[in-house]
């Protein structure tokens, strides 16, 4: 989101939230994460610009210190715990630490001895893909099971009638393994993919392109959109580890070109999909060498493009 549209969507809010009493999360986006967890100072400057400027007036009830961080984002996790503490650091500075009640990660020592709480995105629908066929559909979308389909703790015999509930017992129950009994959790993302898009499967291969680096790209910006890829992109890049495929060449532009048309395909070929604030561009010539396959290529079967378009998803956050 452009700094203008995020200024004026918190202006909106705080406007919204002071007139309705709406309480309020605010979040350190994760591209700030690794800046904070290594400068007190910027975790001071983040808190007062961002919640110190809009506090009472906004309703904000808490901060959560990224998003799904150590599997969207695993470069940043050695600074995460110090992006906690110094977040938290310059809230209780402010005199806003036990007013605001921090949300953190589940980092349960801290979360427990500060009295906040653990956020999960609980989606029932990877729970219904993943389980290769063992979860009936219906108990991932609310529906009514007849009860020898339910889930059963064999422990106390307690009948679960959805995969959410399951899935939000679950983590207490984790939490209560480890001695953390006393921790909330607060489901802040859910949902289900609603429609796929894009054109269906053609015996041709016309439209076979790929997204790569564009020539003459700054390597420091092909190497942030890369991480950004890897990252909160979620393109799977285990091809890109050492000793495996696409591993050689060691290069950042080898490494973003299959990124880029990772990420481009896993998106549905959208036009914005293959940007990464300027270093891609789209190409004919298939990047794939050797027993580095791309995902363009991967879709090539008999002559038939396979369709890689990406379900949209309607999330509560």
């Amino acid at each position: 989101m452009a700094l203008q549209h995020y200024l004026l969507l918190l202006l909106v809010v705080s406007f919204v939230a002071a007139d309705e009493g709406i309480q309020v999360v605010v979040t350190v986006p994760n591209d700030e994460l690794l800046a904070i967890g290594q400068s007190n100072s910027t975790a001071a400057n983040w808190v007062f610009h961002n919640v110190v400027a809009h506090y009472p007036s906004t309703n904000i009830t808490a901060i959560c210190v990224g998003s799904e961080v150590l599997t969207t984002l695993p470069n940043a996790a050695k600074v995460l715990v110090n992006a906690i503490k110094y977040i938290h650091s310059a809230l209780v500075a402010s005199n806003l630490d036990r007013q605001l009640n921090p949300v953190l990660v589940p980092l349960l020592d801290f979360l427990q001895s500060s009295g906040s709480y653990l956020i999960l995105n609980v989606y029932p629908y990877y729970a219904y893909m993943q389980s290769n066929g063992v979860t009936p559909l219906d108990y991932a979308l609310f529906k009514p099971l007849p009860p020898n389909k339910e889930a059963v703790d064999s422990n106390i015999l307690l009948h679960y009638t959805n995969v959410f509930d399951a899935m939000v017992d679950a983590a207490y129950f984790a939490m209560a393994f480890l001695n953390y009994t006393n921790i909330l959790v607060v489901v802040t993302e859910s949902g289900w993919p609603s429609k796929g898009s894009g054109d269906t499967l053609r015996n041709d291969t016309s439209d076979t392109i790929f997204c790569v680096a564009k020539d003459g790209a700054d390597p420091e910006m092909l190497q942030a959109a890369l991480d950004w890829a890897c990252g909160p992109g979620k393109v799977e890049f285990s091809p890109l580890l050492q000793g495996q495929p696409c591993y050689e060449p060691d290069n950042v532009i080898a490494h973003a070109n299959y990124a880029f048309d990772s990420y481009y395909h896993k998106m549905g070929k959208t036009p914005d999909s293959c940007d990464f604030n300027g270093v891609a561009t789209i190409s004919s010539a298939d990047p794939s060498h050797g027993s580095c396959i791309f995902q363009g290529s991967l879709g090539k079967k008999n002559g038939t493009l396979a369709n890689f378009t990406a379900p949209s998803v309607n999330y509560t956050n």
